[in-house]
């Protein structure tokens, strides 16, 4: 079954869509920074939700998009070809997470994605697009005339976000980093739950910035490149090298349930957040490191992954999570 369901919360004004394909259900608010509110497979909740709807703003719930800088800014500013860009810090002297995780997008189109030939292939899919121009708050702190488009498509077991950063009308490089910061749920114990992150580095890090040094993985207490249970491990921490035929892999054991969370090559980076005192934790798939801007300015840009689009050009990646049963 295809279903597309639209409705208003009549407090805030806001309008939630549902898309459900088969056992798969999402409810997506565009006017929360296109956040997730709820995932549901099979009558399992994969997500942390909101308590209310209004608290879906901002990167405490659900599925918030990180865009133009995943993660920390040291110094809530950075230097890009001599220009320098500053942002009001909001994590003490810091700056965090972007952007557009709170601000309300415009949905350009919901479509039905059915194949009459696999019926197992069918999906729903809503696109929406956040504009950075003259005027608006994001284009202050970031002033390069595009647009971050973004389709999230729903499927059997499977929920994909595409991104497009759309420099074609503009006229400067546009020096970005994507990433999505998912509040997964423990479905049982944290002792049952298992983590695979098959990175190849860790990123030595100071007050949770990177200082641009690799660490091969055997040299940690952090390496996740076989299943780890989470129990006792409390982490804030960035994982370099990721690969797109290696993927990270929760296992919620007790409930028999595993999530892939498959990328396109330009995820390179992970952060994995597995606070002690927390009912969730989160597996970031990122584009580039924490402090991207900063590192690749000091000529880290191996470790930073800096992407820039050009005038006249578009950039495209994607991440797909994938909920199956595990043994």
């Amino acid at each position: 079954m295809v279903q597309i369901e639209k409705r208003t919360d009549l407090e805030r004004g806001w309008t939630i869509y549902s898309l459900s394909v088969g056992s798969t259900k999402v409810e997506i608010v565009p006017d929360a920074g296109f956040n997730i509110k709820s995932f549901e497979h099979a009558g399992q909740s994969i997500l942390l939700e909101p308590p209310t709807l209004g608290d879906l703003r901002g990167t405490k719930f659900g599925v918030p998009i990180l865009y133009p800088s995943p993660n920390r800014v040291r110094d809530a500013h950075f230097t890009f070809q001599g220009r320098r860009y500053g942002f009001t810090p909001n994590k003490g002297k810091n700056f965090i997470h972007g952007l557009v995780h709170s601000v309300a997008w415009n949905v350009s189109e919901v479509r039905e994605l059915v194949d009459r030939q696999n019926p197992a292939d069918d999906a729903l899919e809503i696109e929406a697009c956040v504009d950075f121009s003259a005027g608006s708050p994001q284009y202050e702190h970031f002033p390069h005339p595009h647009r971050l488009r973004v389709a999230i498509r729903v499927a059997e077991g499977r929920l994909r976000w595409t991104y497009t950063v759309d420099n074609e009308v503009g006229t400067t490089r546009v020096p970005f980093g994507f990433g999505l910061h998912p509040y997964f749920r423990y479905l049982g114990s944290r002792e049952s739950t298992f983590l695979r992150v098959p990175a190849t580095a860790w990123m030595e890090a100071i007050e949770l910035l990177p200082t641009g040094r690799l660490v091969p993985l055997e040299q940690t207490s952090f390496d996740m490149r076989s299943p780890r249970t989470l129990a006792g491990f409390s982490i804030d921490d960035v994982f370099w090298g990721m690969k797109p035929d290696e993927h990270a892999t929760i296992e919620h054991r007790t409930s028999r349930l595993a999530i892939d969370l498959v990328a396109s090559g330009d995820f390179t980076h992970v952060v994995v957040f597995t606070p002690a005192d927390k009912e969730a934790f989160c597996v970031e798939n990122q584009t580039c490191s924490t402090d991207a801007h900063n590192l690749s300015t000091i000529e880290l840009q191996e470790a930073a992954h800096l992407l820039v689009v050009e005038p006249g050009q578009s950039f495209t990646g994607w991440v797909e999570y994938q909920v199956r049963s595990s043994g």
